[in-house]
Formats: structure tokens, C-alpha cells, sequence
């Protein structure tokens, strides 16, 4: 029996693995959140460009079997994201177009213990936050984007060889391996 659940404006079938909400779609009252504790096929939900702000991270924080969240565009805080720290099998962490989000958050994604790709690009965090992520020995992927000097071509090769087995891909530049970067590199 198909059981629909609403969600924003929109209806859900709840045996969904892969979740897209509508582009644009409120989310703001988190009693609709509440709802996806019955999504337990769930492995992955965007919510980009919606209004998901720490009020729904915390009721996000229930769905355990989640792999892969995308919270590109929302209107998440640093404090906000410890509650992800619940989630034990998320690997895939998509944070992109979150100016608001700064060093700050590092400590609470250091807590997601099995993230291996994380996307910061168009966040506020710089290479003083970045070099704290070193201890998370599962990243393999780093996407994140040189602005305002917020990176260097020199730290982000000293970051790389202390993460060797991490891609961190510079958008718009390139790439850097284990000591090495494939790209065109501009200052």
C-alpha cells in the first residue's frame, strides 16, 4: 500500500529512496519535517534553495539511514550543523551557496565521522577551517572555491599532502592530489 505524506506544498510517496523537494519549496514550519520519520527507504534528500533553516536539521537528525544530504542555498547556521552528527551514515554532504555558514561549523562536521564528500564552495569558510577538517581521515572529495583570498595555492598544497587520499577540487582552478595540482592556477 503506497502511503503519500505532505511535505512543504507538496505530496511524497514514502517509500521513496531518493528525495528531491520542489526548487524553492518552504519548509519552514518543521511540523511538515516531522513527517519524513516515515520515509525509512530514505537515503538521500535536497533540500536546495528551500527555507530549511536548524529547526528542521534537528528533525532531519532522526533519519539514520541517510547517505547524502544536500543543503545548497538554505538558511542552515553553524550551530545548526551538529545535528548532523546524528546522522552515522551520511557520506555525502552538500553545503554550497551557504555564505552564512563559517570556521565555526568545522567542529560539528569533524563529528560526522564518515563523511568522505563534503562541498563548501560559496560558504565563508576559509583555509583556517579547512585545515581542521585533516583529522577526517574518511574525505576523499572537497569541492570548495578561491575567492577573497580565502585559500592559497601554497596552503592548499600543503593541505593536500597532509590528505593524500583526498580530491580537493577548486572550482574554477583545478585540482590538488597528494602534493600535486592539475589545473590553471591564477592569483
Amino acid at each position: 500500500m503506497e502511503t503519500v505524506l505532505k511535505i512543504g506544498n507538496h505530496f511524497y510517496d514514502s517509500k521513496v529512496k531518493h528525495l528531491n523537494l520542489k526548487l524553492g519549496e518552504s519548509v519552514s514550519d518543521a511540523k511538515n519535517l516531522f513527517n519524513l520519520r516515515e520515509f525509512t527507504n530514505l537515503k538521500s534528500i535536497c533540500f536546495a534553495d528551500s527555507d530549511l533553516n536548524d529547526e528542521g536539521l534537528a528533525f532531519l537528525s532522526i533519519l539514520n539511514q541517510l547517505e547524502s544530504l544536500n543543503l545548497q542555498g538554505t538558511s542552515i547556521t553553524n550551530d545548526g550543523i551538529k545535528y548532523l552528527a546524528k546522522l552515522e551514515n551520511l557520506t555525502d554532504l552538500r553545503l554550497k551557496e551557504n555564505p552564512q555558514l563559517t570556521n565555526e561549523c568545522i567542529p560539528h562536521l569533524i563529528e560526522i565521522e564518515n563523511l568522505e564528500d563534503l562541498q563548501i564552495h560559496e560558504t565563508s569558510i576559509n583555509y583556517k577551517g579547512l585545515e581542521k577538517l585533516i583529522v577526517m581521515k574518511n574525505l576523499k572529495d572537497i569541492v570548495l572555491q578561491i575567492w577573497d583570498n580565502n585559500f592559497t595555492y601554497k596552503e592548499l598544497i600543503k593541505f593536500s599532502i597532509s590528505m593524500p587520499n583526498c580530491i580537493i577540487l577548486a572550482k574554477g582552478n583545478g585540482k590538488f592530489l597528494n602534493g600535486s595540482f592539475e589545473g590553471e592556477w591564477t592569483d
